[in-house]
């Protein structure tokens, strides 16, 4: 039975809003977060209480999809909005974990020394040589399969080694593609019958994600019609990882939006991540995150909302109620676990920053005790 977790991969995330008139000025919540946290995600007084004195909440939503998981989560962290910025793009950076086994950037132009440490399992080649369209233990296109088909000789010895250069081989050329054509280029995984494209369920995520329309439609205008649709001010890295999610390693390659814009004098960061590839478990994923500036408060901080949507294949058929209940606990508790552990490492690295940038700064080791 898989076992789920929500890394930050993905990592990424949403928004932050709600409304309340026992807010002030000085708890920092600009009201357009306020509305939103309340309108879309059910956000109630304690919710907004708990957020304002620095705690983690997060919770699972309703959604139509009986594949799609929709799980939120907020926090405040007391850093600057720029720093998490200069973070998040240095995504292999920000990524590490024990869960992280590799990861890295594609250039500007892809190739195939961008994916250098990236390596398949034994059980993914196996995968691959007993893969056939609707019945396969990894997720190809009916193309990459066809390739796999007609260039590699499984009787031979050197056949583990071919099938591995390809499978990096056949990363570079859909994400060069993808930069090329956008969502057309991403075409259907054939693991099971019935799947529907990656670009469906990427669109479908975001028709499902009105929020991100109401605040930033320019961004999704973006997002669906990229490469062909420019948006000044946003930025976009491609990146590939090996992860642990429960009892298999996955592998993905995900197309990193960052987005500043000022929102009824808030200035906000978006940042959002698409999947163009995922070797298990996932259809599909999107995860917004949205990063408003506290406003007025006595250090700078910012509110971090981050939102995954996720359209697992283990919840649908058989079991499919189990598999939810399984599902929804432990993504509902890795996001708590996963947003402690970014405050914690934001707070502290920013410390760590100021006080190296600071000539007058004395380390923990030259401090004595009074």
């Amino acid at each position: 039975m898989p076992r789920f977790r929500l890394g930050l991969f993905a990592f990424l995330a949403l928004s932050l809003w709600g409304a309340g008139h026992v807010y002030t000025a000085t708890d920092g919540i600009p009201k357009e977060t306020l509305v939103l946290l309340k309108k879309h995600f059910a956000f109630n007084e304690a919710n907004l209480s708990a957020l304002t004195r620095g705690q983690v909440v997060r919770k699972t939503l309703e959604t139509h999809d009986p594949g799609e998981v929709v799980a939120v989560g907020a926090v405040k962290i007391a850093v600057p909005r720029r720093f998490f910025i200069e973070q998040v793009r240095d995504i292999v950076t920000f990524k590490r974990s024990q869960y992280v086994q590799a990861i890295g950037t594609f250039g500007s132009r892809p190739q195939i020394d961008d994916l250098a440490g990236l390596s398949l399992s034994d059980d993914d080649v196996d995968a691959i040589r007993r893969c056939r369209p609707g019945d396969c233990a990894i997720k190809l296109t009916n193309a990459m399969l066809e390739r796999f088909r007609s260039e590699v000789d499984w009787s031979k010895p050197e056949a583990r080694g071919k099938a591995d250069t390809l499978f990096k081989r056949l990363l570079v050329e859909r994400t060069a593609a993808y930069l090329s054509g956008g969502y057309s280029t991403l075409g259907t995984y054939m693991d099971k019958a019935g799947a529907r494209p990656v670009a469906g369920e990427l669109v479908s995520m975001m028709n499902a994600s009105v929020y991100l329309t109401e605040l930033a439609p320019e961004l999704r205008r973006y997002l669906e019609g990229f490469p062909n649709t420019e948006l000044g001010n946003a930025e976009s890295l491609f990146y590939w990882s090996k992860e642990s999610f429960g009892v298999k390693l996955v592998i993905s390659v995900t197309h990193l939006t960052i987005f500043t814009k000022t929102v009824h004098d808030t200035d906000m960061t978006f940042v959002v991540s698409q999947g163009l590839y995922t070797s298990h478990y996932f259809e599909g994923s999107l995860a917004l995150t949205i990063a408003p500036e506290v406003q007025d408060g006595p250090e700078p901080a910012f509110y971090l909302l981050y939102v995954n949507r996720s359209r697992v294949d283990a919840l649908k058929g058989a079991f499919s109620g189990l598999f939810r209940w399984i599902a929804v606990r432990r993504v509902r508790d890795g996001l708590d676990a996963t947003l402690r552990g970014v405050k914690r490492r934001m707070e502290d690295g920013y410390e760590v920053s100021q006080r190296a940038s600071s000539p007058t700064a004395i380390s923990p080791s030259s401090r004595t005790s009074p």
